[in-house]
């Protein structure tokens, strides 16, 4: 079960950077920035007519075990996860919420066993004029 604490809505990009449980000594902090696929995503009619493009940011606290995961990519945290999830999401069919990508992608991250925790924000880009996106930001932990 997912512990989940929803952070805000947003309607402006936040700044990317550490959260408050990824400052523990001994975390990795492994980054996707400003992914931008385009998803059958929305609650709205017009919603339904076309895929829209999103913006995702994902941050994940990796536990460092220190036994070189530099050169051991069998310990190390793999970011496919991330695109593999938010694709088996789409390929499903519409989407109706933001938060259901937010959690298929904590799901795909919190199943690697060095994750402590994912800190994820999609935004809807070019929805609304003069605004540069909608969207959630949401943190999850073990």
């Amino acid at each position: 079960m997912l512990a989940s604490a929803d952070l805000n809505a947003v309607v402006s990009p936040a700044p990317l950077g550490p959260r408050p449980w990824y400052s523990q000594p001994g975390l990795m902090l492994a980054e996707v920035t400003h992914w931008q696929p385009q998803l059958p995503i929305g609650i709205l009619p017009q919603e339904y007519e076309a895929p829209q493009s999103v913006d995702i940011c994902v941050q994940v606290a990796v536990r460092d075990t220190g036994l070189g995961l530099a050169h051991n990519l069998q310990g190390s945290f793999d970011y496919r996860c991330i695109f593999e999830a938010v694709n088996t999401l789409a390929a499903e069919g519409h989407i109706d919420l933001l938060e259901a990508v937010t959690e298929a992608i904590a799901q795909a991250c919190l199943a690697h066993p060095l994750v402590l925790g994912v800190w994820v924000r999609v935004h809807k880009v070019a929805l609304v004029p003069h605004c540069q996106g909608l969207g959630i930001q949401r943190t999850f932990t073990r």
